[in-house]
């Protein structure tokens, strides 16, 4: 299979889950399937589509309401790992002050509200905070 080919499946293959996720309305199922269309886009380098999904996922995802709903469908939190995505491809697009106050939103509001057990979650949504505050050497902000 050409690379060609296997990115234009994976896409259909993730849009389509978005859009049986959104016909669905459950938020927790409709949230990690945007998150992942999100991830999809910013591997592939189109960042804006990466944060057209990630406004998206913002009207609809709750972290008290929905994080632990979404650990017990799928083990991790991607909807709340997604905004570390998004912190990313803002600093990717040299948008580094608004890269920075997700980082923040991150650190301060939406990790302390994650179970420290599941180290996995905490490891995906951290990662990309900690490479945006060591390439702008602010690791005192981490």
């Amino acid at each position: 299979v050409e690379p060609s080919e296997e990115k234009a499946y994976e896409e259909i293959l993730v849009t389509n889950f978005v859009e049986e996720t959104r016909l669905n309305g459950n938020p927790v199922h409709y949230s990690r399937a945007l998150a992942m269309l999100g991830e999809f886009y910013s591997r592939q380098g189109q960042y804006e589509d990466a944060l057209l999904c990630h406004e998206r996922l913002k009207k609809i995802y709750d972290v008290d309401l929905h994080s632990a709903r979404v650990v017990e469908a799928y083990a991790s939190d991607r909807s709340a790992q997604n905004y570390g995505n998004c912190a990313n491809c803002l600093y990717r697009l040299g948008r580094v002050k608004e890269a920075l106050k997700l980082c923040d939103l991150i650190l301060n509001s939406i990790m302390p509200r994650m179970d420290p057990k599941n180290v996995h979650n905490s490891m995906m949504m951290i990662y990309p905070v900690l490479w945006i505050l060591k390439n702008e050497r602010l690791p005192q902000r981490a």
